[in-house]
């Protein structure tokens, strides 16, 4: 299985490196209790616990966004329905670059001869200017397949998820030192240069992983 959707993160964990609650990231997989589906496919099926894997951390990752942005878990179904049933190459469309919101609505880089458009995924299918949506995934990097390869924790590109480093957890870019393990072993009181020298690291790559390690887990 390739690494991008091997099993590999407990609910707790993959809530953390994305900075929810875990009882909604559950939900978002295992379905509401009302009798509401899950709005995610897990790659680990049915498992018990759930195990999530490297694109799915994505997904969720990128339909948090969404929702922080104002789009409704209803448009959110329209627009993966809508594409599920209609656009062939798309069968997983929160992990494409070009799956775009504008805070109501979802939309998809289209392509024809002579221009670029948006399509309206979660309301009906109508065709918008992407100048009026435009947004980049600024935190992505992908590989050929265009799939998921990277993702960027923090906005200085300091702190990476790549299922090829750390067994997938987060990591010093370029290092690949987790930095679950620098920030326990500042916890508990060691020097941050001496922490550094240990793992041929700066002083702010360890400060690096403090803060992001502090920050995903006030907000988990």
């Amino acid at each position: 299985m390739e690494p991008g959707k091997t099993p590999r993160y407990l609910v707790g964990e993959a809530a953390t490196i994305i900075g929810m609650p875990a009882a909604t990231l559950r939900t978002w997989f295992r379905g509401w209790p009302n009798g509401k589906p899950a709005v995610l496919t897990p790659d680990g099926g049915g498992s018990t616990p759930l195990v999530l894997s490297f694109f799915n951390v994505v997904e969720a990752k990128f339909l948090d966004a969404y929702r922080r942005k104002g789009v409704s878990m209803q448009r959110v179904r329209r627009a993966l329905d809508y594409v599920s049933e209609r656009m062939a190459g798309f069968e997983r469309p929160l992990l494409k670059p070009d799956f775009e919101t504008d805070g109501k609505a979802l939309f998809i880089e289209v392509n024809d001869s002579e221009r670029t458009s948006l399509l309206e995924v979660s309301g009906g299918g109508q065709l918008v200017w992407p100048e009026a949506v435009r947004q980049h995934f600024q935190s992505l990097e992908f590989d050929h397949r265009g799939d998921p390869s990277r993702l960027w924790l923090d906005d200085r590109h300091e702190v990476m998820l790549d299922p090829r480093f750390g067994w997938g957890l987060p990591v010093i870019a370029g290092s690949g030192v987790r930095t679950d393990v620098l920030f326990e072993r500042a916890k508990a009181g060691e020097d941050l240069e001496a922490i550094a020298e240990d793992f041929s690291l700066e002083s702010a790559d360890v400060e690096a992983a403090i803060t992001w390690e502090q920050a995903a887990r006030q907000a988990a």
